[in-house]
């Protein structure tokens, strides 16, 4: 069996809170207090390292450790940019309000790409203007009604006609 990493897991909430490469001297498997808090020490062999693991960085952002199970548990992907992980509740959270305001940001790049169709000699016909008018309309209306969404993927954007 071969260690792959010495993990050192936050008591109080299963984070990992560092990894660290087997050296000369290896921690045993058990509990430390440091100061700030009471950390388990963890070996984790190459036959136990969890799917697509061999990174550091990557098991740390998203794995766990089920103190209860004794099992490092895989978070998933964060829903979108503003998601941390809550390790007490076992569940993503963001603020909402972040999120919406990245789908203004996403609403806003959209209208300023279709600015030049409500220019004076914009080169469009009056039903073009009209359908351009609609199509500008419902994207500003996109932000009325976003409280039940948790990534801008999720978003029922308008299609241009």
């Amino acid at each position: 069996m071969k260690l792959k990493f010495v993990a050192y897991i936050n008591t109080e909430n299963g984070r990992i809170a560092r990894l660290s490469f087997p050296q000369a001297k290896i921690d045993d498997e058990g509990l430390i207090e440091t100061e700030d808090s009471v950390l388990k020490v963890v070996h984790v062999y190459e036959h136990t390292l969890p799917p697509n693991c061999d990174q550091m960085s990557y098991f740390m952002e998203y794995y766990w450790y089920d103190l209860e199970e004794e099992d490092f548990k895989f978070t998933g992907l964060p829903p979108n940019n503003h998601a941390s992980w809550n390790f007490q509740s076992q569940e993503w959270e963001w603020n909402q309000e972040d999120l919406i305001n990245e789908v203004r940001k996403v609403r806003n790049r959209i209208l300023s790409a279709t600015d030049w169709t409500q220019a004076l000699d914009a080169p469009l016909s009056e039903s073009q203007l009209q359908s351009w008018r609609t199509y500008r309309q419902q994207l500003r209306d996109v932000t009325s009604d976003l409280s039940n969404i948790s990534s801008v993927s999720e978003v029922n954007w308008p299609e241009k006609s």
